[in-house]
């Protein structure tokens, strides 16, 4: 497949991480929200909405390599992970300028693009797709694709010229979401795919009760999921990884109108 055909070993230096939430505040808003708009919201739309408004606000992170340089993106562009139905391929769902949207139209715009593409009702997006993995011998796959990312990330051609669609996967994006929760994985490590240049990929785990303190030392079974994400250091170091993530806490907190995380850290040394 695609895959196979197209990974390179790993050549930019890259950073892990992990946060595990207690989740309880954020899903009683979903849970409300969904009651007085209509709107199921699930938690990877949340989150993935919410990441878009902090890289709005953190725009030093919107940013991609591109031939040594480091290049801002024009716009904050979300990639989503969508499992075809009947099948072992994973597509993509982009959504341009997802910080410019706020939650109920970020969620219907998502909604809207997985229902084409698990219904197959795109055409732009199968015809491309099965051109590549259908017809193309495997080994073909890797210089063709490879090819497209080079024009796109390091030539700044605009590969659209050549009847690319702008939601293939080696298009650059500002993050990439995905969720292994409906897997019953709790949690996963991301790593760089060669066609998907971005600063960031988030991986979201199960949520499952486990014991968690809260306020006054108190021990209480919470909802925790866990959020697992990797940074392309060469864009983000520490500092800028700081300042994302407190600006990321922020949109969230501001969002759900509590203190989310007021009882995550005990001690800042």
């Amino acid at each position: 497949g695609v895959a196979a055909a197209t990974w390179d070993p790993p050549t930019q230096p890259t950073v892990y991480s992990k946060v595990s939430l207690d989740i309880t505040q954020i899903l009683q808003y979903l849970n409300d929200f969904e009651k007085s708009t209509g709107n199921k919201i699930t938690l990877t739309l949340f989150f993935s909405w919410a990441v878009a408004r902090a890289i709005s606000l953190n725009k030093d992170i919107n940013c991609i390599v591109r031939s040594g340089d480091i290049v801002r993106l024009p716009t904050v562009d979300i990639n989503l992970a969508v499992a075809l139905p009947q099948s072992d391929q994973v597509w993509v769902c982009k959504v341009c300028k997802a910080d410019e949207m706020d939650l109920a139209t970020f969620a219907k715009t998502v909604q809207s693009q997985v229902e084409k593409i698990k219904s197959q009702a795109d055409k732009e997006l199968s015809s491309s797709y099965n051109w590549v993995v259908e017809y193309l011998p495997a080994w073909t796959i890797r210089t063709l694709i490879n090819s497209f990312v080079s024009l796109e990330t390091d030539w700044k051609f605009p590969v659209s010229w050549l009847g690319v669609s702008q939601r293939e996967p080696f298009q650059p994006c500002s993050a990439a979401v995905s969720s292994v929760g409906t897997l019953n994985v709790e949690e996963a490590f991301p790593c760089f795919p060669t066609v998907q240049p971005t600063p960031l990929i988030f991986v979201l785990g199960a949520a499952t009760l486990k014991p968690w303190v809260v306020a006054n030392d108190k021990i209480e079974p919470r909802p925790v999921m866990n959020v697992s994400v990797a940074a392309d250091h060469r864009i983000v170091d520490g500092k800028l990884a700081a300042q994302f993530l407190r600006t990321l806490e922020r949109v969230i907190e501001e969002a759900v109108g509590k203190d989310v995380f007021e009882h995550r850290i005990v001690s800042k040394l």
